[in-house]
C-alpha cells in the first residue's frame, strides 16, 4: 500500500502501525547505510530510526510539519542530524567520512534538540527522590499548592511550596551540571546566531 507524505505524517501522530512500517520499509536501509559508512553499526541505526521517528511524532503533534521536501529526504536528515550528534559526543566527529547536509529544515534541529533537552531533564528527574517527583509531576498537572499539601499530607501551603522549590532547584542544578547540558546551550546558541 501507497501512503502520501501527508497520510504518513498523521498517521504517525495517531501511531499507525502501518504508517511507521512503510516509513521502515521505505527509508530505514538508507539510514543503515549511512551509519554502517559512518563507524556505526547496525544497532545504532535501529536506535537513530526510532529516535527519529520520536521527533517526527513529536513535532507533528506540537505543531504540523510543513515539509519543504519530501518525508523520506526529511527523515533521512533528521536521521543524520542524530548521529552526528551522537558521534560528536563520543568524540569521533574527526573520523566522519560525509558531510552531513541537514537541507533548509530548521525545525529538524529544533526537533532533536527538544528531544535531546527531554532526555537529559527525564534523567535527573528520574534521580530525585520518590517525594520530589511526586510535588513536581503534581505540579506538572497544574494542582494547586493548596491541593498538592493536601494530597501529599503537608502541614501547610508555605512548607508544601518550599520543598516544590527546592526539588525543582535540585533538578535544576542537576541538569546544569550535565555536560551534554552544555553542549545543547553551546549548540542552541550557534544556530540561533
Amino acid at each position: 500500500m501507497e501512503f502520501t507524505d501527508e497520510q504518513l505524517l498523521n498517521g504517525l501522530a495517531k501511531g499507525d502501525n502501518r504508517c511507521v512500517k512503510y516509513m521502515y520499509d521505505t527509508t530505514f536501509q538508507l539510514v543503515v547505510q549511512f551509519i554502517k559508512g559512518n563507524r556505526g553499526t547496525l544497532e545504532d541505526a535501529e536506535d537513530i530510526f526510532q529516535e527519529a521517528l520520536i521527533v517526527l511524532y513529536r513535532k507533528q503533534n506540537s505543531q504540523p510539519i510543513q515539509l519543504e521536501s519530501k518525508l523520506r529526504t526529511y527523515l533521512i536528515a533528521v536521521c543524520k542530524y542524530i548521529w552526528y550528534n551522537r558521534v560528536r559526543s563520543r568524540q569521533y566527529m574527526d573520523t566522519i567520512e560525509n558531510k552531513v547536509d541537514y537541507g533548509d529544515e530548521p525545525e529538524i534541529i529544533e526537533g532533536v534538540e527538544q528531544s535531546d533537552r527531554f532526555t537529559l531533564y527525564k534523567k535527573y528527574f528520574n534521580e530525585l527522590s520518590d517525594k520530589c517527583r511526586e510535588i513536581l509531576d503534581l505540579h506538572f498537572q497544574d494542582k494547586s499548592m493548596a491541593e498538592i499539601t493536601d494530597l501529599l499530607g503537608f502541614t501547610s501551603i508555605g512548607y508544601a511550596r518550599k520543598r516544590k522549590f527546592q526539588c525543582k532547584e535540585k533538578l535544576i542544578q542537576a541538569i546544569k551540571a550535565d555536560v551534554h547540558y552544555q553542549k545543547l546551550k553551546s549548540r542552541s546558541v550557534k544556530i540561533k546566531n
